[in-house]
């Protein structure tokens, strides 16, 4: 497949508008703040930063998609500049929070949209050293992508999910008729592969394989599949009904218990 099929067939699909996009990001921010400081010693994403040269003290780093900033503020004390962007802004105020608690002067936050932000009004078309972005959907088809590529200089970094089952999110989305955004994973492997080798890069693939089982209080379960249901279509009362019967029929004690499974793929590529 060349660069313009690749082009035509490659859109986001269900994307929901801005609004959906960053109520739902917004509602998990707690719980990413919650989350313990990163460190180099036991996370491989920055492990494979570090041994590729790529934080160093002149680098500047632009972090698409950054939540709360964890990785961006893992790596700002060994580089010269940190961006990070999100569409959620309260994701954003954790981030602006912590770098502030660790005296972090050289890491920034900007709020948007990945999917509309012009790189150039932006300044950020080839300005950064080292552009990635880690676990997020903001970078989701030709034309996020290529916009990440644009803003580099040097090295680009991704990482995403290329198969992962979610029991509450599966289940729930199931119950509602709707298809989770992340199920063309796989395809959206070959896609990207597609673009870096038509480019003329020669993109690194390292896999990784994750498990973990949780409970979550029955509410809790049917908002968050809600949150991911309203990226596609309104939600209504009627809706919130059938989840509650779903996930009061599985729960123990009013709690469901949360599987999930994935593979991770992180690509990398000098640019």
């Amino acid at each position: 497949m060349d660069l313009s099929e690749l082009r035509r067939v490659w859109k986001t699909q269900n994307a929901g508008n801005r609004e959906a996009v960053a109520s739902l990001w917004n509602g998990m921010a707690p719980k990413f703040g919650r989350k313990a400081g990163l460190r180099f010693a036991d996370n491989a994403f920055l492990q494979l930063m570090d041994r590729r040269g790529l934080l160093r003290p002149e680098a500047s780093v632009l972090d698409v998609g950054c939540g709360t900033g964890a990785y961006l503020l893992a790596a700002a004390p060994r580089i010269r500049r940190g961006v990070g962007c999100d569409i959620a802004e309260d994701m954003l105020s954790i981030g602006r929070a912590q770098a502030e608690e660790r005296g972090i002067r050289n890491a920034e936050f900007r709020c948007l949209d990945w999917r509309t932000a012009d790189i150039d009004a932006l300044g950020w078309r080839g300005a950064f050293d080292v552009v990635f972005a880690h676990m997020t959907p903001a970078v989701c088809d030709y034309e996020t992508l290529d916009k990440l590529v644009l803003c580099a200089r040097g090295h680009c970094l991704m990482k995403k999910p290329a198969r992962r089952t979610d029991r509450v999110l599966d289940g729930g989305m199931d119950v509602l008729g709707l298809r989770r955004r992340d199920q063309g994973s796989d395809e959206s492997m070959q896609y990207i592969f597609c673009y870096l080798w038509n480019k003329g890069f020669e993109p690194a693939f390292h896999y990784e394989r994750h498990g973990s089982e949780s409970l979550v209080r029955v509410e809790e379960a049917v908002t968050e599949v809600l949150r991911w249901a309203r990226l596609q279509r309104e939600t209504t009362p009627a809706d919130e009904e059938k989840l509650m019967q779903y996930f009061t029929g599985i729960a123990e004690s009013g709690m469901v218990r949360e599987q999930m499974n994935a593979t991770t793929v992180t690509i990398d590529w000098a640019v």
